[in-house]
């Protein structure tokens, strides 16, 4: 048996006959009328009072009624729905034992492709000189992983890996600043972004070996004569601004 043998649920629709509706309903509107006709004075407050109190206590009974009755309908549903609750967790159980032994499955199965293709890497590896610098962990993906990922499909592409980033690497392994380009492109795995992330990193340096600069420069000024020398100094001074005779 491999599927629950549902069949049909009987059902018996609850009949509520509320014969009195209209009448009680002309009876509520002209009370209604009634009161809202009605001017309360000090004379007639309490009889008023009255009048509210016996109209509140009827329809109090007739909600009542009407909660007692819904009550009623309600409970042959509601042990309805628990039977069929407990049938749903009866199969949820068994469900989640059989999807848990699908997982470990699945996991194991996944650990044994990685295995084969781990030791299908560290053979390949071994036959290029820049691509070491990768892992085997830099390579593969999830995906990979997958059934439906075949090992041939696997190889291929890790192989493609290799090549490709052998030549990358080779490429800039032959450049200015080899060593930094080659930790950008493990990051990046493309050839331009390393060499812009490099070449931008150099920039900034430049720049603020520039401003490091600037602030310990010094100039030096020359003067034909010896009135315009002490002229320059007498501004200097009187701007407290530093200078040194040379």
């Amino acid at each position: 048996m491999s599927e629950l043998e549902v069949r049909a649920v009987v059902k018996t629709l609850p009949e509520i006959n509320f014969h009195e509706y209209e009448k009680l309903k002309s009876e509520a509107i002209m009370i209604s009328e009634y009161l809202s006709q009605m001017e309360v004075t000090e004379d007639n407050i309490k009889e008023q009072k009255k009048i509210l109190a016996r109209v509140n206590k009827s329809v109090k009974l007739l909600n009542d009624r009407r909660i007692a009755i819904k009550k009623e309908i309600l409970e042959p549903y509601t042990a309805f729905e628990s039977q069929v609750k407990e049938i749903e967790k009866i199969v949820k159980d068994a469900d989640e034992v059989l999807r848990n032994q699908v997982r470990e499955i699945e996991e194991r199965e996944r650990e044994e492709k990685k295995k084969k293709l781990k030791d299908i890497w560290d053979l390949r590896i071994t036959q290029y000189k820049y691509a070491k610098i990768f892992e085997f962990e830099d390579w593969i993906t999830s995906q990979h992983l997958n059934k439906t990922y075949s090992m041939n499909k696997c190889e291929d592409d890790m192989v493609q890996f290799l090549e490709t980033t052998e030549k990358d690497l080779e490429v800039l392994s032959n450049m200015e600043d080899a060593a930094d380009l080659r930790i950008e492109y493990k990051s990046s795995l493309s050839v331009s972004d390393a060499i812009n992330a490099v070449n931008s990193r150099k920039r900034i340096v430049e720049e603020q070996n520039e401003i490091i600069q600037e602030d310990n420069q010094k100039y030096y000024l020359s003067f034909d004569n010896k009135k315009d020398f002490e002229f320059a100094k007498m501004v200097l001074k009187e701007k407290e601004i530093n200078f040194k005779e040379m």
